[in-house]
């Protein structure tokens, strides 16, 4: 059960960049997120129960498994969500209460390379210690799990959740680790459009985004580097101002997305003119116009 187990760090530094599957040139900014990541499980296993509790997010409950775990280097290691998150249990990861209808808050303290379609989720139950991996167990039981947004209801449209949780109980899936397969799922990739404005606001503190890597993080105060996120009305829908708000505007919108990145997004489209004023006026991006395209970034 190996596969879909997703590492924060190990025990060793240059076993676990060897495993990554990344260039060597990257090593030193590896080597440097390794130590991070090591301060804050420090911090955490050394958190009282309360202290731990108040810095979980927003709650909300899992209301499937579908999709496919994409995070990893080593594409072999990719496939099902339901393999993933049975890997993790497996391998003493996270706990074994998992499921369908199961709650979880979302958190921060681990850095989430895909927040367009991915969150971490935790909660207040801990990994039993009999079972825990032996990172988890120096953490005393503390744990954290990427999931799909599709997988959480806080995502999802009420439509959406409403048939969902018709087909959970019809099929008595709570507390399985399953797909829930309904009518709605093929459009799902449309439907999440909403999950950066409910999930990213709540929580501790206020959702930050780092200008030079298109990062996000809630964050009490701003460091150097990182700037408060606004919500912003743009042709009357209100957005976000982060490129992944963006990104989903777009797509609902039809327009053409001819180039995007952690921290730039080029837009095609025949009202590119007062597209760009609208997006400058937020006083956010740098905005550039050239004929029918909007260069947008941080």
């Amino acid at each position: 059960m190996g596969r879909g187990r997703v590492k924060v760090y190990q025990s060793a530094k240059d076993q676990s960049f060897d495993e990554s599957g990344l260039p060597d040139e990257m090593k030193d900014d590896y080597e440097k997120g390794w130590e991070e990541q090591m301060d804050k499980e420090e911090q955490l296993s050394s958190m009282g129960e309360k202290d731990y509790e108040r810095k979980l997010g927003e709650a909300t409950k899992i209301i499937n498994f579908n999709g496919m775990m994409t995070l990893f280097e080593d594409a072999r290691y990719n496939g099902k969500m339901t393999d993933y998150v049975i890997g993790q249990i497996m391998n003493g990861y996270a706990p074994p209460v998992l499921g369908v209808g199961y709650e979880v808050n979302i958190v921060d303290w681990v850095q989430n390379p895909d927040p367009t379609n991915f969150v971490v989720v935790s909660s207040k139950d801990l990994v039993p210690l009999e079972m825990a991996a032996p990172m988890i167990a120096a953490a005393h039981g503390h744990w954290c799990l990427f999931l799909r947004k599709e997988n959480l209801e806080m995502f999802l449209p009420p439509e959406v959740v409403k048939e969902q949780q018709a087909v959970v109980k019809g099929e008595n899936l709570t507390g399985e680790i399953t797909e829930v397969i309904y009518s709605g799922y093929a459009g799902m990739q449309g439907k999440t459009t909403t999950g950066i404005e409910s999930g990213m606001f709540s929580g501790r503190g206020r959702l930050c985004v780092r200008g030079s890597t298109g990062e996000l993080q809630m964050m009490e105060t701003p460091t150097k580097g990182w700037r408060l996120v606004a919500k912003v009305k743009l042709q009357g829908d209100t957005l976000l101002t982060v490129i992944e708000s963006l990104e989903e505007w777009a797509n609902a919108k039809e327009i053409e997305i001819t180039e995007r990145t952690p921290t730039a997004i080029t837009l095609k489209t025949s009202n590119a003119k007062s597209l760009s004023k609208a997006i400058d006026k937020w006083d956010f991006f740098y905005v550039e116009q050239d004929g029918d395209l909007v260069m947008v970034s941080y």
